[in-house]
């Protein structure tokens, strides 16, 4: 079975940027992140995707994005196992990982 490379693109307009927050780690240190929200074309239908900008990526929004503004995103899915309880059966929390924005 051969596996595609977790990389995708996606063009969009912004209808929400979110301030940046800030929370600890179970390892130490902090995990920053900042979001933005794109409506997608998806068919006919209008759809929403909310995008997380982690880490170094945060400063890619400094650039003067505002809302209704039409972008390009570049981002990888990211994904985690978590088991709530011991013997329950397992769920996994999936993102989207912004990597670069621009204006289109």
């Amino acid at each position: 079975m051969a596996y595609n490379e977790n990389n995708f693109d996606v063009d969009g307009v912004i209808i929400h940027i979110g301030m940046p927050v800030s929370k600890p780690t179970k390892r130490g240190g902090d995990f920053t992140f900042r979001i933005i929200v794109l409506e997608l074309q998806a068919g006919q239908y209008v759809t929403e995707a909310k995008f997380m900008f982690i880490n170094k990526h945060i400063d890619l929004l400094n650039q003067g994005f505002a809302v209704k503004d039409r972008v390009h995103i570049n981002f990888q899915i990211t994904g985690r196992r978590f088991l709530r309880k011991e013997g329950h059966i397992p769920d996994w929390y999936v993102s989207l990982e912004a990597r670069n924005i621009s204006k289109l």
